[in-house]
C-alpha cells in the first residue's frame, strides 16, 4: 500500500468516485502522481475502444505525466462490477510494475499492491493480451531467462 496520511488517502479516493461517476457508464481512468511535494489524482481519457467494459490509457500521455512526476498508481473504475482486479488488472498491474486502486460499481475504492505473475497454468485466457503466445513469452523469460518481444495483435486475428 502507498504510504500517505489517511486524510489525503480520503481525499484522493473522494476525486476519484467523483470521476468515476462523471465517466459512467464508462469506465474511469487516471493516475496517482507524486510532483514532490503531494500526491495527486489525475484523471485521463480512456482511449479504449470499449470504454463501457475497459480502459487504455495511451503511452504517450503516461509518458508527457511522467517527464514531471513519478507515477505511483494506476486507478480506474469497473462500473458494473466490483472493486476487485479483473484477470486483466492484474496482468497490466504485474507487466507496469504499478500498484492499482480500483472504484467499484457501488463506490468502494480498493488499493491494490502491485500483482504477482500469473502462472503459467491455470491463468484467465484473454484474446490478445494474455493469450498462449503470452503463455509461451512468460514461460521462456521465467524458465529460461530468455525475452521474446510482445507484438500487437489484430481484433479477432482468428476470424
Amino acid at each position: 500500500m502507498i504510504k500517505m496520511k489517511d486524510e489525503i488517502r480520503l481525499k484522493l479516493e473522494d476525486e476519484m468516485r467523483t470521476a468515476a461517476k462523471e465517466a459512467h457508464p464508462e469506465e474511469m481512468c487516471g493516475v496517482i502522481v507524486n510532483n514532490g511535494t503531494e500526491l495527486l489524482f489525475i484523471k485521463m481519457r480512456n482511449a479504449h475502444a470499449s470504454p463501457e467494459d475497459y480502459f487504455k490509457i495511451r503511452a504517450q500521455d503516461l509518458a508527457a505525466i511522467e517527464d514531471v512526476c513519478e507515477i505511483v498508481a494506476v486507478a480506474h473504475s469497473h462500473p458494473k462490477h466490483s472493486s476487485r482486479l479483473s484477470a486483466l488488472d492484474e496482468y497490466s498491474s504485474h507487466v507496469n510494475n504499478k500498484p492499482f486502486v480500483v472504484v467499484g460499481h457501488e463506490g468502494t475504492v480498493t488499493w491494490h499492491e502491485v500483482a504477482r505473475a500469473l502462472p503459467l497454468i491455470g491463468r484467465d485466457y484473454i484474446p490478445d493480451v494474455v493469450d498462449c503466445f503470452t503463455i509461451v513469452r512468460d514461460y521462456f523469460a521465467r524458465e529460461l531467462g530468455i525475452d521474446i518481444d510482445d507484438f500487437e495483435r489484430k481484433d479477432l486475428w482468428w476470424q
